[in-house]
């Protein structure tokens, strides 16, 4: 799907996350399916995460869902 007002492909409803994870709470979720232009969270590697729109280098690492406080 590409995003409307970029034209960027939009990551809306796909997720990147371990194969066997479960999310601790729905709003979690949810987050991992976002739009990259909304509150997306990532798992990169071994550190789930904030991507910033930077062209996909860097990252915020999160530690403790922002939902619920669960450690990811």
């Amino acid at each position: 799907m590409i995003h409307e007002m970029t034209g960027d492909e939009c990551l809306e409803g796909t997720q990147q996350v371990p194969n066997d994870w479960k999310a601790c709470c729905e709003s979690l979720e949810t987050s991992t399916k976002a739009c990259q232009y909304e509150c997306r969270i990532s798992y990169f590697g071994d550190k789930w995460g904030i991507p910033v729109l930077d062209g996909g280098s860097s990252f915020i690492e999160i530690k403790y869902c922002p939902f619920c406080g669960e450690k990811l």
